[in-house]
């Protein structure tokens, strides 16, 4: 088999697995679907105005992070540690076969993000599965993310899966949960 034969498989299929990510869903490692990559925040487009000549003009402030030394937030972070994943369920606690959403911060050096894409997902690796629906996050002016259409079906062991895109780089952290 010529040199080509070999590579043409795996090169295909990485192929294809950068065309998912880059397209509207991204695959976990695990094999299951992560939730729509949400695009980047918008950016802001407040310019301040023009100063009498000589005098400086403050650039516009951005929001305030909320208190996240609260106990009610939940610090993961990335498997490289260069990204921390700040988030807390919306209601808490997260219970079984309930609804719920997700406030989301992802901070490099202590500053929100603004990424490419992000995707979010949970997994049962006892089970081999996921949950069964598509999760939505939606950036949020403040820098933050709205994760909605959460819902953990089962009993036992779940494994929440973060997955970003910022530029070219992406990065995933995980959080273990017990139902």
């Amino acid at each position: 088999m010529t040199l080509l034969g070999r590579l043409g498989q795996p090169l295909a299929v990485a192929g294809l697995v950068a065309l998912l990510w880059l397209g509207e869903s991204a695959l976990c490692s695990c094999g299951g679907p992560s939730a729509p990559l949400a695009p980047a925040a918008p950016a802001s487009t407040d310019t301040p105005a023009p100063a009498p000549d000589g005098e400086r003009t403050a650039a516009p402030a951005r929001p305030a992070l909320p208190d996240l030394s609260d106990p009610s937030w939940t610090r993961t972070p990335s498997a490289t540690g260069a990204y921390l994943f700040v988030w807390r369920p919306e209601p808490a606690p997260i219970v079984r076969n309930q609804d719920f959403a997700l406030e989301l911060w992802v901070l490099d050096d202590g500053v929100p993000c603004h990424l490419t894409g992000l995707g979010i997902s949970a997994w049962m690796p006892e089970h081999g599965h996921g949950m069964l629906r598509t999760v939505k996050a939606e950036p949020q002016a403040d820098g933050s993310y709205r994760v909605e259409n959460m819902l953990l079906h089962m009993r036992g062991s779940w494994v929440l899966v973060f997955d970003l895109l910022e530029g070219t780089l992406s990065e995933r952290a995980e959080h273990a949960l017990e139902l």
